[in-house]
Order: structure tokens, then sequence, then C-alpha cells
């Protein structure tokens, strides 16, 4: 959130918080809501409080496909490694 726009984001610090204790044991974070409530906010907050490297994955509806799925994940992670 290294933009314009990220001074006037409020921080979830309650969720954050909520995160924080569950984080060791999960795997994988899943965060649902309505359009526009701030979910891919959210996510980058989480990302840049608890971990060093990360990958925020949108998921689509040609995400039903398995093979576009692991395609787009690796796409992704070799993006950010390289």
């Amino acid at each position: 959130m290294n933009d314009l726009a990220s001074e006037h984001i409020i921080k979830r610090q309650n969720k954050l918080d909520t995160v924080f204790k569950r984080i060791d044991k999960a795997s994988s974070i899943v965060i649902t809501a309505k359009a526009g409530q701030g979910k891919t906010i959210f996510a980058e907050q989480i990302a840049e409080e608890f971990f060093d490297q990360h990958i925020i994955y949108q998921l689509t509806e040609q995400d039903k496909d398995p093979l576009f799925s692991i395609y787009k994940l690796f796409y992704c992670s070799m993006k950010n490694i390289l």
C-alpha cells in the first residue's frame, strides 16, 4: 500500500489482532465480504503485518478450472520471486 490513498486507509487493528491469534494454526486465510468493503486492503494489511513474502490471489470465475488456478498461482509466485 505505497500509494497516495494509503494515508486515508483505516487500519482494522481489532481484526488484525484476531488474525494474529489464529495465524500459527492457519495454512491459508480466506476473507469474504461484499464488494467495496475492503477485502483487498485488509489482505494487504495482513500480509504486511505478518509475512515477509506473500501473494494476494483474487479468485475469479476462471478459477473453477483447476489447471488455470494452478498455473495462475505458479505464475504469481514466480513473478514475486524474480
